[in-house]
Order: C-alpha cells, then sequence, then structure tokens
C-alpha cells in the first residue's frame, strides 16, 4: 500500500515537472503514466495476496491503460492484460464456475504469447541495459506463465468432469496437470518461485487418488492422497492454505477408515473415522472455510445416523429397534439442517429423503459410500495459493542517477517542392542529475536536402554537427536552429542521433522521434510562368 501511494505521489510530480518544463513535457508525461501504471501494479499485488482476484484484475487492467498511453513503456501493456486475465480466471475457479475458468486461463495463455512477441519486438530496439535485462527477464517468465495456464485448463476439466462423475477421466486429468505443473517446477529459477508452485503437483496427485478412490471404493487411494496433502502441507508458502491442505489430508484419513469399516464392521476403524472428521472440521474453520467444516459436520452426524440405521437392523428387541431409528431420525434432520446453512441444497435433499424412509421403517436409501462420498470443497481450489507477480520491477529510474540527455524534433513546413527551405528546431534537455559534455549530432541531413542555413556557434565536419563538448547541466536545456533545402522529390525521414558523455565518461547517444518531410516537384506551369505576382 505505501508503494502504491509513493508511486502515485510520484506521477504527480512527474506532472508537474511536465508543465514546468516545456522542453520535457512528452518525457516527463511518459514517466507520470508509469508512475500510475506502478501504483495499480502494487495495488492489485496487494489484492492478490489477499485472495481478491477479482479486484486484482481490475487494478491490472487499469495498469495496462496508462501504460498504453505511454511511448517508452507500451510494449509491457500486453503483460499486465494478461495478468488481468489471469487474475480473473483464478477468481472464476474460487467461484466454481468451472467452464469459465478454464475459458478464462485459455485466454490467459494467449495473451502471455502475445505478450511475449511484444517484449521480445521491443528488446531489439533497446539501448539501456536495465530495461533489456527486464525486458528478456519477462519473456522468459511469460513463457512460464503460458505454460501455468495451461496446466491451470487441465485442472479445471479435471474438476468438470468429476462433477460430471466421469471419475476415470477426472484422474487422467489431474494426473496430467500435475506433470505440467512438474516440469513447471523444474523450469523456475528460484528456490521461492519453485515453493509457490510444489504444492499444486502435490494436491493434483491427491486429487487423482481421492477419484480413483471413490471409483474403485479403495482405501488405499485415499491413504495415498492423505500422504500426497501432508507433502503439499510442507511446501506451502500461505498459512490458509497449509491449513486447506491439513484438512485435506485429515478428510482423506477419514475417507480411508470410512471405508475400511464398511468392508470389516470394526468398530475401531468408526472411531478413526470420526476422529479425522473431526480435525477436518477443525482446519478448515482455521483456514477460514466454514462451510467446508459445516459439510464435516454433517457428514459426522450422517455416518452417525449410518450406525444406527445398521444396528437397528439387526436388532431383535423391538424396543432398542425402535431407539435406533429414532437416533438415526435426529441425527438425519441435524445433518439436512447444516448441509441447508452450508448451502448444499443437493445433499441436503438427499438426506431429507432418507429421514422419510427411516421414518417408515424402511431401508436406509444412502450407503456409507454415499455418506462418505468426496465433496466438491475437497478438490476445490480454493486451497491453491495462485502464483504472485515475481519478475516485475519498475525499471527506467536508474537513468535519472546520471546525466540523460533528451531531445525534441521540430520541422516547418513538413510538405515541401524541391528547392524549398525546412526550418528545423532540436530541443535539448538534460533530465537527469549529472552534467552532459555534448559531443555532436549525426544523421540530421537526409539524403536530398542540403543545408541552407548552419547552426550557431557550432560547425559542420564531414556531415556531423561537432558540438566541441559543450556542458549542458542538470535540467538545463540547449536550442539548435538549422534550415535545410529539398533537393529531391520523395518522402524522407529526418533522424538525428545525439552523442554526449554523462559525468562517470561513459558515452552515450539519443535518438528523437523520426520526422518525415514530403518532397514534391515544382508544378510545370508555374516553373514556366514563374510566380505570380
Amino acid at each position: 500500500m505505501k508503494a502504491s501511494k509513493n508511486f502515485e505521489s510520484a506521477s504527480s510530480q512527474y506532472e508537474s515537472a511536465a508543465t514546468n518544463i516545456p522542453l520535457l513535457k512528452e518525457f516527463y508525461s511518459d514517466y507520470a503514466n508509469y508512475m500510475h501504471a506502478w501504483s495499480e501494479i502494487e495495488n492489485a499485488k496487494l489484492r492478490h495476496s489477499q485472495e481478491k482476484y477479482s479486484n486484482s484484475m481490475t487494478h491490472y487492467e487499469k495498469a495496462a491503460g496508462y501504460l498504453n498511453l505511454s511511448k517508452a513503456w507500451k510494449y509491457l501493456a500486453p503483460n499486465f492484460s494478461a495478468w488481468a486475465f489471469l487474475e480473473n480466471a483464478e477468481d472464476l475457479s474460487r467461484r466454481e464456475k468451472g467452464q469459465e475458468a478454464l475459458e478464462a486461463f485459455r485466454q490467459a495463455s494467449d495473451l502471455f504469447a502475445n505478450a511475449k512477441s511484444s517484449l521480445e519486438h521491443e528488446s531489439k530496439r533497446m539501448q539501456r541495459i536495465d530495461e533489456k535485462e527486464e525486458a528478456n527477464e519477462l519473456t522468459r517468465a511469460c513463457d512460464r506463465r503460458k505454460e501455468y495456464c495451461i496446466a491451470r485448463v487441465s485442472l479445471e476439466e479435471a474438476k468438470i468432469y468429476e462433477k460430471e462423475g466421469e471419475n476415470l477421466l477426472s484422474g487422467e486429468r489431474y494426473a496430467s496437470a500435475a506433470k505440467m505443473f512438474e516440469r513447471l517446477v523444474e523450469s523456475l529459477e528460484t528456490e521461492l518461485d519453485r515453493r509457490e508452485i510444489m504444492p499444486m503437483v502435490y494436491m493434483c496427485q491427491a486429487w487423482q487418488k481421492m477419484v480413483l478412490g471413490e471409483e474403485r471404493v479403495d482405501a488405499s487411494s485415499y491413504a495415498e492422497a492423505s500422504e500426497l496433502f501432508l507433502k503439499a502441507k510442507e511446501c506451502c508458502l500461505n498459512d490458509r492454505t497449509a491449513l486447506l491442505a491439513l484438512g485435506n489430508h485429515a478428510y482423506c484419513k477419514a475417507l480411508e477408515s470410512g471405508t475400511m469399516f464398511e468392508s470389516t464392521r470394526d468398530g475401531a476403524y468408526f472411531s478413526k473415522a470420526k476422529q479425522y472428521l473431526d480435525s477436518a472440521s477443525n482446519y478448515y474453520l482455521r483456514a477460514g472455510h466454514e462451510n467446508s467444516a459445516v459439510w464435516i459436520n454433517a457428514t459426522q452426524v450422517l455416518f452417525d445416523a449410518y450406525v444406527y440405521m445398521n444396528q437397528a437392523e439387526v436388532e431383535v428387541d423391538p424396543q432398542k429397534k425402535h431407539e435406533r431409528y429414532l437416533l438415526a431420525e435426529k441425527c438425519l434432520e441435524r445433518a439436512a439442517l447444516l448441509y441447508e446453512k452450508a448451502g448444499f441444497t443437493g445433499k441436503e435433499n438427499e438426506t431429507r429423503k432418507s429421514l422419510e424412509k427411516v421414518k417408515e421403517k424402511r431401508e436406509f436409501v444412502s450407503s456409507l459410500g454415499e455418506i462418505l462420498k468426496v465433496p466438491s470443497i475437497t478438490l476445490s481450489t480454493a486451497g491453491v495459493f495462485a502464483p504472485t507477480l515475481s519478475h516485475e520491477d519498475p525499471v527506467g529510474l536508474q537513468r535519472f542517477e546520471h546525466a540523460d540527455v533528451q531531445a525534441n524534433l521540430a520541422a516547418q513546413p513538413r510538405e515541401v517542392t524541391v528547392g524549398q527551405r525546412v526550418d528545423l528546431d532540436l530541443d535539448l534537455a538534460n533530465a537527469g542529475k549529472g552534467s552532459a559534455l555534448l559531443i555532436g549530432i549525426e544523421d540530421f541531413v537526409p539524403k536530398g536536402f542540403e543545408i541552407a542555413q548552419k547552426p550557431e556557434n557550432y560547425r559542420i565536419e564531414g556531415g556531423r554537427l561537432n558540438m566541441k563538448g559543450k556542458k549542458l547541466g542538470a535540467l538545463k536545456t540547449e536550442e539548435v536552429r538549422f534550415a535545410l533545402e529539398a533537393r529531391t522529390k520523395g518522402t524522407f525521414h529526418i533522424r538525428p542521433r545525439i552523442l554526449f558523455q554523462d559525468e562517470t565518461g561513459e558515452h552515450r547517444s539519443y535518438e528523437p522521434e523520426p520526422l518525415t518531410i514530403t518532397v514534391k516537384e515544382l508544378g510545370i506551369w508555374r516553373w514556366i510562368r514563374g510566380p505570380s505576382k
């Protein structure tokens, strides 16, 4: 938040500088937009860390808008537009809008590919080392972010298949996503970045085991899933994500024990399942996932109802049989209320149907396998802490530490006939803190033109303007006025190159935006008749 406010303050100061120093208006206005953009980027990073992905998306969109207004940093806009789409995809995923999230991740992947092209194109033109290095680093980062988005597409597909009951297809997509995240981890350069993605590898592997465990009613698959969730927890950088991983671990242990109880009727497994369900509920509550905790509590009560029903079925004593049915009814009523509170309408309706069956003293319609079915909360990406912005840094500010000559070129007129003169104004300004020594100006006379009026105080030597090492102090300006005469028709580009030396002795150069001059032939009748009187 402090960084955002300071960038905003810097933007205001640059806007003031643009007003106070007209020769550097365009230069400082560019920096004002750049600072505006970084204020929004810092806000986006803050909202991302709070898992407010929708808000983060809005700030990235604004950042891209400010960058699009600048000339020097327009090439960065596609990168932050891609981040906006990625944050939107994360938000959709958290809200369980699977198909929409899947499409958003695909779009984000394409946008990161476009951002890479923009960075590669601009990098070839860059002269400053710090900006070139940043652009090259971002180019590599775009590849990794594209791979992340593709992996998330596979993950969203797995979730969609799971909801449709296609457990085998879901398992295949979870396995595919895990391998993609694994390759991504191998390509990352820092331990921090690797630790941010590694939990995704273990979670996808765990989710694969869970859906296979449900498909095959296999306790060992649940056991493997629980161990993978523990590994994910060890890698987590975010406390909330770690707690959710522990909740999933405990729930898988409950599924394992519940599955063993169903096949053996051993009361020890029943007790273990209840204990693990209780632990899962506590972890979910500590992570701030109240709905997940309510689901677990409802499942616990439903588990009790199942046991009471089984006891009632085998009980011979009518009085005890009645008591067991009554206890089962109470448990089912409580479970239905809990599911309703958590917003799980489908599960609530199933429980109420079971309640009616129990009241009629008929067979309990839900098997233990159905009671302990893997809930969507356990397979939710709410437990995934999305990667943060880790390669973008504000660059270009180092240039102010030393002399930095900028220039504006103006010409009048821009369209002439052969033999006419073009007046040129080249305004130089030193935007840096140190003094510059002006060495000369090259390429200021394009082919097809001749010098009609030489600049005062300077001499021309071999097509180059010798500025004799004139000193240009910090925030000082220098005007160079000269005129050219058109000798040939055509379209010409004037691209002067200013050579200077900063206070450290480093030789540097600057090229202002080129000007285009159009030269036409003198009309035949005007040439014959001469100018009108």
